[in-house]
């Protein structure tokens, strides 16, 4: 061994370790230090489409002009529903979508029932002698759940009694006879659903009853009282008395007025129409495929809405059902202008009459116009909270459709992942994809479950709906689309 050279190697080394260590101990620059994570490339599950093309601002402008004046709420049977009927029909055209061949220039013409206000209702106390001492204003202090089948004019002064335990409610007594039953809160929920309650009045023999709906404690979250089209199973029943709502302030001076022995005296005038001619608005893009081009992806939205309050305000329905109605006319745009023509067809369908009863959607699946067993259909009610409230994937729960619609259901929940949106899934039957399900055709509904923005009163304006919001039911809605359809 050469202990001279390994001298030199030696020192060699030491100063190589010195180096490194000096090195080590250098100040840390800002870029060493920084806890943010790098930004990963954009990743786009878009194939077809493009996400980048969906219109905010469009979007708004379609919820403008639904809750404009101009169409009164919307309401069937009113001229303010033709109106909104026309102007979708003309957003269709110049979309480019395909009428249907059957139909009259997209229009799905049927009849359905209808009950339209002709005045402002009135509830007032009043003593012996008809004095008004209490004048309540309708739609903010009550409104009518149902009406009465005798007739379609209604001005009554009846004596107030107030029920103080349930069994009085159960049958006729004279305590309740021929008067006005005031049902406390305590008692809500145990009278049927809360948009078809029992005909209390009825079934204790009472002229009508009214019953307290505190806007502080429902757990359904509204923060209005609820006006709605007053149809519903009871209507083709041979006898049916009327039934009110009232805000917990005046139902306690309802209370009062009771025991000083004054009289409620309650008038209404409607128009009740079983036959009233109404129509959905259906457009297709037709699949490029011979063979997919059989198969459907329906994307449904209803556009009907509560109508005119007679008092110089109408429910403008904003969030419910402009906002559904404006994803739909978005998520055809994009499709139309999309260099790419979709294999599958697909089918739009604003449908009309969902307020009262899903009357456009079961229209609709009883009179297809195409092929339903090869069909899934997405429905879009409620989209674009305001409120940051989540969005929901929603089924009809039923031990038939629930296996049907799953993988539907799974299939939007991954997209949504995907795409970062914030969502939940739940069941429900309210709107038209109920329609759907219940025929075993696959159905999802995307909505924000928002009941406290005004939900079917006046206050449901532009307000409840965000743009950015909206997008995201847009987004989820193409990205299946994108990705089935093409």
């Amino acid at each position: 061994m050469n202990t001279k050279k390994n001298g030199i190697l030696c020192i060699l080394i030491c100063l190589l370790l010195i180096c490194n260590i000096m090195g080590g101990c250098a100040p840390e620059t800002k870029a060493a230090v920084s806890n943010e994570t790098p930004a990963l490339p954009a990743v786009s599950y878009f194939v077809n489409l493009k996400e980048e093309s969906i219109d905010k601002e469009s979007m708004m402008n379609t919820v403008q002009e639904l809750t404009s004046e101009k169409y009164k709420g919307r309401l069937p049977g009113t001229e303010g529903n033709t109106l909104a009927t026309q102007y979708l029909a003309e957003r269709f055209k110049a979309l480019g979508l395909e009428s249907p061949e059957r139909l009259d220039g997209y229009l799905q013409h049927y009849t359905q029932p209808t009950i339209v206000l002709e005045e402002k209702p009135v509830l007032q106390i009043v003593d012996g002698n008809g004095k008004v001492l209490d004048d309540f204003d309708y739609p903010e202090n009550f409104v009518m759940r149902r009406l009465s089948s005798k007739t379609e004019e209604i001005d009554i002064q009846v004596p107030l009694y107030h029920v103080e335990e349930y069994p009085e409610l159960g049958s006729k007594s004279k305590n309740t006879e021929g008067k006005a039953v005031l049902v406390p809160w305590k008692f809500y929920g145990l009278f049927g659903k809360h948009n078809w309650p029992d005909d209390i009045a009825k079934r204790c023999g009472a002229e009508l009853a009214v019953s307290e709906f505190d806007l502080s404690a429902n757990s359904m979250g509204y923060r209005h009282l609820k006006v709605t089209p007053r149809i519903g199973s009871w209507l083709n029943n041979m006898e049916y008395s009327p039934f009110i709502h009232v805000d917990s302030d005046t139902f306690a001076q309802l209370k009062d007025a009771s025991k000083a022995g004054h009289k409620l005296r309650f008038r209404c005038k409607s128009k009740l129409d079983y036959g009233t001619k109404v129509a959905n608005v259906v457009g297709l893009i037709p699949g490029s495929d011979p063979v997919l081009r059989e198969s459907f992806i329906i994307i449904g939205a209803h556009f009907d809405q509560q109508g005119d309050n007679m008092d110089g305000t109408y429910n403008p329905g904003a969030l419910d059902n402009a906002s559904g109605v404006a994803a739909l006319l978005e998520i055809a745009r994009v499709i139309r202008e999309s260099p790419a023509a979709p294999k599958q067809s697909i089918l739009f369908i604003a449908f009309n009459g969902e307020e009262s009863g899903l009357n456009g959607s079961n229209y609709y699946v009883k009179n297809a116009l195409y092929p339903l067993y090869k069909s899934v259909m997405i429905n879009l009610d409620m989209v674009g909270a305001a409120s940051g409230i989540p969005l929901s994937i929603a089924m009809y729960a039923s031990s038939s459709t629930t296996a049907r619609s799953r993988s539907l259901r799974a299939d939007m929940t991954v997209y949504a992942d995907k795409l970062g949106i914030a969502y939940n899934t739940i069941y429900e039957s309210g709107s038209d994809h109920t329609s759907f399900a219940y025929y075993d055709i696959p159905a999802v509904c995307l909505v924000n479950m928002d009941f406290e923005n005004g939900y079917h009163s006046p206050y449901d304006t532009i307000e409840a709906v965000n743009g950015d919001k909206l997008k995201e039911a847009v987004s989820l809605t193409l990205c299946y689309i994108d990705q089935h359809a093409y």
